[in-house]
């Protein structure tokens, strides 16, 4: 989503300004890339693997050890300062939304789309995945590769500047240490071993081969936007609405997650932000459930009727009546 494209920009700069900071004897750079990494955690949970990436580079080149500790109590303060003034303004409410999206993350708490097993993942990539072969082949072959090279460095005492390669590694050791549950991080995978090949390929190739690698990749990315956006015509979201509106009765109260509440004029009661216990006290009060998932996952709290499934291209909705015989006595 935006966000975390956004969050790339904001990862990069603090990226760049820990370069400026390991080429200058200036220690107030190394105060601004702690500052600059606390922001991108601030920005959203999930760029905490920063951490990770200036770890792992302080591994690689064991220098200024110091000046990394000033970075991380900078970082660190820079996270405290927001926390602080969040509470103050808005007191449990940000705890509560905070700690709602940290669990998301985790997997403890329910959200459409996560990753709940590895075989989900090949299945996830075998129906619906495939067309996007560059990101497959970053994955498959990037991995690998990033986790040799890193052994090589770590084994042959390399002290030249690997950040890159630092990235690439905290991202994986990250997103894999959470399962990648949620699969809109993957951005934060896929564009580190992305840099990190093409750097290789720039390298290692001769001029020729990299025009011919560039063809390649642009000819496989317009068949996949192609297979994504030509082929794909359902609108999900508008079925999902013209049935509430024509099958639904008005008064009736409904279980679901956004965006579908904003779509429907019935009373929603909404899935983010809750545990399975708050689930289950939720389907005594609902006639009826609106499941937004993946086209992988299943909606797992009800056994309900089925009336109607609509589906996009990763995603569908499941209509489910939990009390048809309330509905038949209206």
């Amino acid at each position: 989503g935006w966000i975390e494209n956004t969050q790339l920009l904001l990862i990069a700069l603090s990226i760049w300004v820990y370069y400026k900071a390991q080429q200058k004897t200036n220690p107030w750079w190394y105060v601004a890339s702690g500052i600059a990494i606390g922001s991108v955690v601030i920005y959203k949970h999930i760029g905490a693997f920063i951490f990770i990436m200036f770890i792992v580079h302080f591994i690689f080149t064991r220098r200024n050890i110091r000046m990394h500790i000033w970075l991380a109590i900078y970082a660190i303060l820079t996270i405290a300062v927001y926390a602080v003034i969040m509470y103050s303004s808005w007191g449990q409410v940000f705890i509560h939304q905070y700690a709602s999206q940290i669990n998301r993350t985790l997997g403890v708490n329910f959200s459409p789309g996560l990753n709940y097993s590895f075989d989900k993942v090949i299945q996830a990539i075998g129906s619906r995945y495939w067309i996007f072969f560059t990101t497959i082949f970053f994955m498959l072959y990037g991995i690998p590769l990033v986790i040799y090279r890193s052994y090589k460095v770590i084994k042959d005492k390399d002290r030249s500047e690997n950040i890159i390669l630092a990235c690439a590694l905290s991202a994986v050791i990250f997103l894999g240490a959470i399962s990648l549950k949620s699969p809109h991080y993957f951005i934060l995978l896929i564009v580190p071993l992305g840099c990190y090949i093409a750097c290789d390929v720039i390298l290692y190739l001769k001029p020729k081969w990299i025009l011919l690698l560039v063809f390649v990749y642009v000819f496989l990315a317009c068949i996949t936007w192609n297979l994504r956006f030509g082929e794909v015509t359902s609108n999900l979201l508008k079925d999902t609405q013209e049935y509430a509106a024509n099958h639904i009765p008005r008064d009736a109260v409904v279980f679901s997650t956004e965006p579908i509440c904003s779509l429907i004029q019935q009373t929603c009661i909404k899935l983010e932000g809750k545990l399975e216990k708050d689930i289950e006290e939720a389907f005594k009060v609902s006639s009826w459930v609106l499941s937004y998932t993946s086209t992988t996952q299943d909606f797992p709290y009800t056994d309900g009727i089925k009336l109607a499934t609509f589906y996009g291209f990763k995603d569908k909705v499941v209509v489910i009546q939990t009390k048809p015989n309330e509905i038949a006595k209206k």
